[in-house]
C-alpha cells in the first residue's frame, strides 16, 4: 500500500482518514521507539493535503477531524505546523489547540521535533536534549498505553479521560496489528 499514489486514498473522506490512521497512528504505536515509526509519514502527509484541498474534511466529526489534521502536526515543516493549527482552531477546541501550538513551538524553536532524534540517527540541537531530559522525567509517572495479554489498554485514569473525552478509545489486539503492518509494508 505505500507504492500506492495518494489519489488512490483521497477519492472520499473516510478512505482518506482509513488511510491516515493506516499511514500516521498505526506506525507510531506498533512500532514506538523505532524509526518505522515515522517511515510513512509522508504518505499520511499527502492524504491530509489532498482530503482538505477537496474539502473532504467538511462532513466528518470533530474527532474524525482531528485524526486527518494529525498528519499536519506530526509534520516537522513550520508550514504544515501552521496549517495545523488553523485546521485544529477551527475544531472549537483549546485543549486540541494548545497541542498544536505546543508542536508548532517545537518547530519553530529547534526545527524539528528532538524526541525523534535518537531513532532517526539525527545529532542533538542546542537545548534540544535539555528539553528531552525534562520530558523523560514527566513521562516516567504516565504512559500512554500497557499491553497487557495481547490488548493495548490505557494505564493511568489521566490518560483514559482523554481518550474518552477525544470520543476515539481503540482497542488492538496483536494479530490485528501485524495484519495493518503486513498491509503497510505491502
Amino acid at each position: 500500500m505505500r507504492g500506492l499514489p495518494v489519489s488512490s486514498f483521497s477519492s472520499d473522506a473516510r478512505t482518506a482518514l482509513a488511510a491516515i490512521i493506516l499511514f500516521d497512528q498505526v506506525p507510531r504505536n506498533a512500532h514506538r521507539d523505532t524509526a518505522e515509526a515515522f517511515a510513512t509519514d509522508h504518505i499520511a502527509l499527502g492524504i491530509a493535503r489532498a482530503a482538505v484541498s477537496h474539502g473532504l474534511d467538511a462532513g466528518l466529526t470533530k474527532d474524525e477531524r482531528l485524526f486527518l489534521y494529525l498528519p499536519f502536526e506530526h509534520s516537522e515543516n513550520l508550514d504544515d505546523q501552521r496549517e495545523s493549527v488553523r485546521l485544529i482552531s477551527d475544531l472549537g477546541d483549546q485543549r486540541l489547540l494548545q497541542f498544536a501550538l505546543d508542536h508548532q513551538a517545537m518547530i519553530e524553536r529547534f526545527g524539528r521535533f528532538p524526541h525523534r532524534n535518537k531513532v532517526l540517527g539525527r545529532a542533538d540541537r542546542a537545548g534540544g536534549k535539555i528539553l528531552m531530559n525534562k520530558e523523560q522525567q514527566m513521562s516516567k509517572n504516565y504512559k500512554i498505553a500497557t499491553l497487557n495479554d495481547g490488548v493495548f489498554t490505557e494505564s493511568t485514569p489521566e490518560i483514559r479521560k482523554v481518550i474518552v473525552e477525544m470520543g476515539c478509545t481503540v482497542y488492538a489486539n496483536l494479530s490485528s496489528i501485524t495484519h495493518i503492518k503486513s498491509e503497510i509494508d505491502r
